[in-house]
């Protein structure tokens, strides 16, 4: 008969599922002064091997960065996970290619509408 225990039982990880993974990175990013409106999350996935959580955050679909989360004691690995500045810089830049896109689509249908 198999053991079907989870890893994350096995090993006591205080970060046991991916929203509590989640709501850390959510915590870290507030902190940060990252506006939680302007981000979402993917899929977050343990990595059993290093232990931590790997949360990916996207903004609009695209990728802005990871964050990596210390599966045993929820702290945030700042040398693995992308920089602050890099994810602020890429919500930046989507937030202009958003608004370029919409000013696009309002002249499209300007023209389609005379």
């Amino acid at each position: 008969m198999t053991d079907k225990t989870m890893v994350v039982e096995k090993r006591n990880y205080i970060v046991k599922t991916s929203d509590g993974a989640k709501n850390i990175a959510i915590e870290y990013l507030s902190k940060s002064n990252i506006s939680t409106n302007a981000i979402s999350f993917g899929l977050p996935e343990i990595n059993d091997r290093y232990n931590t959580w790997k949360v990916p955050v996207l903004s609009n679909c695209q990728f802005l960065g990871d964050i990596i989360i210390n599966a045993f004691s929820g702290d945030i690995n700042k040398g693995l996970s992308s920089e602050i500045s890099i994810i602020q810089k890429r919500i930046d830049s989507a937030k202009k290619q958003n608004h370029i896109k919409e000013k696009g689509q309002k002249k499209e249908n300007l023209l389609f509408q005379t």
